[in-house]
């Protein structure tokens, strides 16, 4: 399972969370070493879905994803139809943003930023994480993950 997922859960190792850096390159210290409630982070991070994971533990969500034993074929059909209309002609689905096969969900807090982007058709998959967000990083986000994307698939073929 999914065993390093979650601000209260997991017994983090400060080794194991990255500082996190302003635009200036000021650091701002993990997330967990803002302020928080008794029993966590406040609604913000909780209403928004906000939280820490490893690459290991968002591969595995992908991997449950790929297969049937979380979700069913139908549900997970439901879960990446497009439903509202967004811009330059994506749409967003159940928490994902989707185009052409491609679904993807991105978060940040103005000091990092990350994406998962997945294709169903061929199982590629592509996650990062910057612990320096920028403007010019977030408006190239996209790009930046499909180009991984074309270099994983092309670097397969041969």
């Amino acid at each position: 399972g999914m065993t390093r997922t979650g601000y209260v859960l997991p017994r983090w190792d400060p080794r194991d969370v990255a500082v996190e850096y302003d635009a200036a390159g000021r650091a701002q210290g993990r997330p967990y070493d803002h302020p928080w409630a008794s029993d966590g982070p406040y609604w913000n991070l909780r209403g928004n879905g906000g939280l820490l994971s490893t690459a290991r533990d968002l591969f595995r969500w992908h991997r449950a994803l790929a297969g049937t034993a979380v979700l069913t074929e139908s549900a997970k059909r439901e879960l990446f139809r497009p439903r509202v209309p967004t811009q330059d002609g994506e749409s967003y689905a159940y928490g994902w943003d989707v185009k052409d096969g491609f679904a993807w969900h991105d978060g940040g807090n103005g000091w990092s930023l990350a994406l998962l982007g997945r294709w169903a058709r061929d199982g590629t998959v592509v996650f990062w994480v910057s612990n320096h967000a920028s403007t010019a990083l977030e408006d190239s986000a996209l790009d930046l993950t499909r180009g991984m994307a074309d270099r994983v698939r092309t670097m397969g073929e041969q």
